[in-house]
């Protein structure tokens, strides 16, 4: 019977996937929380939204893609994001894909290969799959070697991708993409600055509006990886959503436009830990400058070197969110985490409402009332991603100023 799982796993449905993952209530912690890093197989049912979301901006690349796709999950353990490409985006494309699949646990590779069987995956007939018992590394140096062009790799490990950005970049093809998944969020927020200096190469401590330059950190390490091998990235989604930072980039060859982006998108943040307002600078090693807040005054601390271009692609994200809408099986939180991304300014960094009253001293305004003020002087403004209390502008701080206290807006 294809349905049929092993002892200690059970049928789950994802997406159009089925497939065979890790009984939860064998693998609880004391306090019933299930736990899946106590599995012998890795598979965590709340990151549905991180592989919805894989499947959604796939899918929209392969409308207009060649004839042939090369997809690579090197940490597949399940086999639930390959199993989904497979039925999702693959399937009915009319393009030849291969599959490749791997992972370092002889037990995740033989229930995913019996998942494929179970899912179905293993019949389709424009899909041609591979699986290996590799290290993620390995298994992508390996496809290089191979001479294997590869259009997409995933990067979804148990905390920290760094020790795999490296391989990624140099084994994804020349304008191929490569979707980044960081778990070790309490590093990347700048609660352990050793820490994150060590692993991302980023001086930095724990800021009003952390969640946002944790995306900025990985964005930032992902491009200084890649300027070694002469390429560059440009960001298509970025999000940071539960517990973890979910990043997708398209990786391009070219020594001199890695140069202008290191000039561009690499630079630092002054962040005042009093009122939240924060700004971008181009990095400057020389200078020692001590910088007092533009709205509140108090002392600004510095976090480099940081990705300071946008976050997402506007043309990406508005196809991703056409495309979400027509899967009505990916969960409503898919939906409405896309369509806040194809709603937000992510080239200025987020500020928050609380924080901001709090220094001027006054009930925190609704952000709506901010937002429809500031566009009133001329100015963008939108909520953000990360913050129910947040909003990110392009509005100068006077203009803020004038937006967040009691004066209101241009028509009053």
């Amino acid at each position: 019977m294809r349905e049929s799982c092993p002892d200690g796993f059970n049928l789950v449905i994802e997406g159009l996937a089925r497939f065979c993952a890790p009984d939860e209530n064998l693998y609880r912690r004391p306090d019933g929380t299930y736990e899946p890093s106590l599995a012998p197989v890795f598979y965590n049912p709340e990151m549905v939204e991180n592989r919805d979301i894989t499947m959604s901006l796939l899918k929209a690349i392969l409308i207009s893609w060649g004839k042939e796709f090369n997809f690579l999950d090197p940490m597949a353990a399940t086999g639930v994001r390959g199993i989904r490409f497979a039925l999702e985006v693959a399937n009915q494309s009319g393009k030849d894909v291969n599959l490749f699949m791997g992972d370092i646990s002889p037990i995740a590779v033989e229930l995913m290969k019996h998942n494929l069987r179970v899912s179905g995956v293993d019949s389709i007939h424009n899909i041609s799959i591979q699986v290996n018992h590799m290290e993620a590394n390995e298994q992508m140096y390996h496809l290089r070697r191979s001479g294997v062009a590869l259009n997409y790799i995933d990067i979804d490990p148990f905390g920290t991708p760094a020790p795999y950005i490296h391989a990624a970049l140099q084994s994804v093809n020349n304008g191929g993409i490569v979707g980044i998944t960081a778990t070790d969020i309490a590093v990347l927020e700048g609660k352990y600055p050793n820490t994150l200096f060590r692993r991302y190469g980023v001086r930095g401590v724990k800021s009003l509006i952390s969640k946002e330059v944790a995306i900025r950190v990985l964005l930032s390490f992902v491009l200084r990886a890649a300027a070694i091998y002469d390429r560059y990235v440009d960001p298509l989604l970025s999000y940071h959503i539960k517990h973890y930072v979910r990043v997708f980039v398209k990786v391009f060859d070219g020594a001199l436009k890695s140069s202008i982006y290191l000039d561009k998108c690499i630079g630092k943040m002054w962040h005042c830990p009093n009122c939240s307002f924060s700004y971008f600078e181009k990095l400057d090693y020389t200078s020692q400058k001590e910088m007092k807040c533009p709205l509140c005054g108090g002392d600004m601390t510095i976090i480099s070197p940081l990705w300071i271009c946008d976050l997402v692609d506007a043309k990406y994200v508005k196809e991703t969110l056409n495309i979400v809408e027509k899967m009505p099986w990916l969960a409503k939180s898919s939906l409405n985490l896309i369509t806040m991304l194809s709603n937000t300014i992510t080239s200025a960094p987020v500020i928050r409402m609380t924080y901001l009253a709090r220094r001027f001293k006054m009930s925190t305004p609704p952000r709506n009332r901010v937002i429809e003020c500031i566009k009133s002087y001329g100015y963008e403004a939108t909520l953000n991603m990360c913050y129910n209390d947040g909003i990110n502008t392009n509005a100068p701080t006077d203009i803020v100023t004038i937006c967040i206290s009691k004066r209101g807006s241009a028509s009053t």
